[in-house]
């Protein structure tokens, strides 16, 4: 056996919930990194259409809408209540916004890259 082979074990595999849904697995991600962020909220849009679309948290805060008005200039959109934060993503071939509420995502690119090969 090769060394790569038996390097590589199920057991070390960290994920503890699982889908064989996309659209449950970018939902179950995008949990992960609301907590390893500290984030209140966050929620993934297309831009153009709702194609995509996955949100956790904050149910009541508009968070899609938010982050649109704020990528496309208005400086006064957002929540009283907490900063929220607008990023442009490509996932697969679909312009989209992600909006974390509470404080910043971190590895941006690192995030989209994920979801364009789950939502793949």
């Amino acid at each position: 056996m090769s060394p790569r082979a038996l390097a590589w074990k199920p057991t070390f595999d960290r994920r503890t919930h699982r889908s064989t849904h996309a659209s449950t697995a970018a939902r179950l991600y995008l949990e992960r990194v609301v907590e390893r962020c500290s984030l209140e909220a966050i929620a993934l849009r297309s831009r153009e259409s709702n194609e995509i679309s996955v949100r956790v948290g904050s149910e009541g805060l508009p968070l899609e809408q938010i982050g649109v008005s704020v990528l496309d200039g208005d400086t006064n959109a957002g929540s009283d209540d907490m900063d929220v934060f607008a990023h442009a993503v490509t996932i697969g071939n679909e312009e989209c916004v992600l909006v974390s509420a509470g404080g910043r995502v971190d590895r941006v690119k690192t995030i989209a890259s994920d979801l364009s090969r789950i939502l793949a």
